[in-house]
């Protein structure tokens, strides 16, 4: 067996970063668990196309090379939908995951009448070559839009928004490169180039520097994605349709006392709370109830308003979870994103009006409690 070169050590440490960065997802990340499944997925093909460069035969397996281009198709859409994942609440259903799954499957209808026409091999592969990096390019302005549109609604600038728009600039230069070169200085001579040296690289760069941002930054939080489905035309507006509003009546005190009991459960056992876009119609519909009525229990039942209500149990699980060992090796803020607040002005504000005092003199404080009693 002939010792491995420089490119196929490469490969393999990727490799072998790769299994492990799936492992640290899955095990230690608990936030983003969809996010994470991409990923997962996205980092296996990754460790596929780096293994078949180290342990194919010395001959070339044009079927199997087919395949690993097909692979290369679903790079792009993997890239979009984990940073859509990472940072937005929007769901990404079956009919989405088709749809930007088309490339690669009219790639594969393709793949078996390329392999009957020999002749046709090379200047296919070139072809590929060029329709995978303009798919690519074309994801990764998708994602830098997403970037953008999530920068607008963060009232604070976080580090790993920075560290994910390198990212993104470093792998669109590097595409817009190699698509240049391939266009401009022959596609057909750089072809075995790209396929072999180029491609193995970006992809291991994109997707591992994706992964260590989960990793490193567990207190990326979300943000609702914007209704698509508004008209863009000011011109054309749906007139807004009048909200009956039911007839106030007064809670008996049993009456009341029903309501608040149903909405701590709710609370307590839903742990609506920890959704940080969490609205004053999430918890209606969990007490199979309207707004209004929602409203008034918290109101008139806990004498707070809707936000002040929502925060009391967000501290109290941010204290929770401080004093779990699970989460000893969190910082405050990352606690407080898990808690289920989306800001780290507004965690310290609503800790300090609860509590009279910021999180870390309170969590001081418990410390030095909990040492007097145990001494």
């Amino acid at each position: 067996m002939e010792p491995l070169n420089w490119f196929e050590i490469l490969m393999l440490f990727g490799a072998l970063q790769g299994v492990l960065l799936i492992v640290a997802i899955n095990r230690f990340s608990r936030r983003h668990k969809t996010a994470n499944q991409i990923l997962t997925v996205f980092l296996i093909l990754i460790i596929v196309n780096s293994s078949w460069e180290i342990w194919k035969l010395s001959q070339e397996v044009i079927l199997v090379d087919g395949l690993r281009n097909a692979i290369f198709f679903l790079y792009g859409p993997f890239y979009y939908l984990y940073c859509q994942s990472l940072l937005t609440t929007k769901v990404i259903d079956r009919k989405q995951w088709f749809l930007h799954s088309i490339p690669c499957l009219i790639y594969l209808i393709l793949l078996f009448v390329i392999l009957r026409k020999p002749d046709f091999w090379y200047e296919s592969w070139a072809l590929t070559a060029v329709v995978v990096l303009i798919q690519g390019l074309t994801y990764i302005i998708k994602s830098y839009l997403l970037v953008i549109y999530y920068r607008r609604n963060t009232f604070n600038v976080y580090p790993y928004l920075k560290y994910l728009q390198t990212i993104i600039l470093l792998t669109a230069i590097s595409l817009s490169t190699v698509l240049g070169v391939l266009l401009l200085f022959g596609t057909a001579h750089y072809v075995d180039l790209f396929n072999r040296y180029i491609a193995g690289v970006i992809g291991s760069f994109v997707i591992y520097s994706l992964a260590y941002l989960a990793v490193l930054f567990p207190e990326v939080f979300r943000l609702p994605v914007k209704n698509t489905h508004q008209t863009s035309n000011p011109d054309i507006s749906t007139p807004a349709q009048p909200v009956p509003e039911p007839a106030k009546q007064l809670f008996s005190e049993e009456e009341l006392q029903a309501w608040k009991i149903k909405l701590e459960e709710v609370m307590t056992c839903s742990k609506l709370y920890l959704n940080p876009t969490l609205a004053l119609e999430d918890i209606a519909k969990a007490m199979e109830a309207d707004k209004v009525m929602a409203s008034r229990v918290i109101r008139e039942g806990f004498q707070l308003n809707f936000y002040d209500f929502v925060n009391t149990y967000r501290v109290e699980h941010f204290i929770q979870l401080s004093q779990d060992k699970q989460y000893a090796h969190y910082t405050s803020l990352a606690l407080a994103y898990e808690a289920g607040f989306n800001a780290k002005s507004t965690f310290h504000k609503v800790f300090k009006r609860i509590k009279n005092m910021t999180p870390t003199a309170y969590l001081k404080l418990m410390n030095e409690n909990q040492e007097e009693v145990s001494g």
